[in-house]
């Protein structure tokens, strides 16, 4: 049984009893939830990365989303559910889970490809959100420089932007970086 440690049970009201013991049940619950709290922030993660490297994204959406609602949630949880609204065609939300990434985290490679990927040039976006995607991409490749993904865009945009210098420069770099599969290279 609990205990209620008061001086003198009757000279405190019933009202006072029932907000200690409120407190009080209130304190176990919470200790009884963090005593068998397994993190779901990485599991949701892992599982939707799963899904997500296997394309199944409609799977990957929901878990990535819980995974990024706990405060433990690091910029590449935010990253992934990006890509994956990105894939799934919901830019917006794509642009917004990519700047939540890149407030933890401003240096995060994948975010700013996220950003760039959004925003490049595609017939219903101006010439300034390419150019956006193109700053995206320079500062992805900066942050990391062996991130073949963000270097194989680079090299698309440089035709785009008639940046032949940058072209070959990523090429070169997509082959160090161990993008191309062996095969490629023969």
């Amino acid at each position: 049984p609990i205990v209620i440690p008061v001086d003198g049970y009757n000279s405190v009201d019933r009202n006072q009893q029932g907000r200690i013991m409120k407190s009080i049940l209130s304190s176990l619950l919470l200790l009884c939830m963090y005593a068998f709290y397994s993190g779901p922030c990485a599991d949701d993660f892992s599982d939707g990365r799963a899904h997500f490297d296997r394309n199944e994204l409609n799977e990957a959406l929901p878990l990535l989303e819980k995974g990024v609602v706990h405060k433990d949630a690091g910029a590449e949880t935010h990253a992934y559910l990006a890509e994956t609204y990105r894939r799934l065609g919901m830019r917006d939300d794509a642009l917004r889970a990519a700047a939540n990434a890149l407030e933890i985290e401003p240096g995060h490679s994948f975010a700013h490809t996220v950003v760039a990927e959004t925003c490049r040039k595609r017939p219903e976006i101006k010439r300034s959100a390419s150019d956006t995607a193109w700053v995206h991409l320079l500062e992805a490749v900066r942050c990391d420089s062996t991130d073949g993904n963000a270097w194989m865009s680079i090299w698309n945009d440089a035709i785009f932007h008639d940046k032949w210098i940058a072209m070959e420069t990523a090429v070169v770099m997509m082959e160090r970086s161990d993008f191309f599969a062996p095969a490629a290279l023969q």
